[in-house]
């Protein structure tokens, strides 16, 4: 749903690590869940 409604849409690690790097931040671990969606643990760089 969130998806559909606001655009959103999956993203790479590659992707997520350009997105926050672009805002200052940078990832300090990739944390699997277990499920389909895994959590990102980042810090101001």
């Amino acid at each position: 749903n969130m998806l559909v409604r606001t655009g959103g849409r999956e993203r790479t690690k590659g992707e997520w690590r350009a997105l926050l790097a672009s805002v200052g931040l940078r990832i300090t671990r990739l944390l699997p869940t277990g499920m389909t969606v895994g959590l990102i643990e980042a810090e101001f760089a």
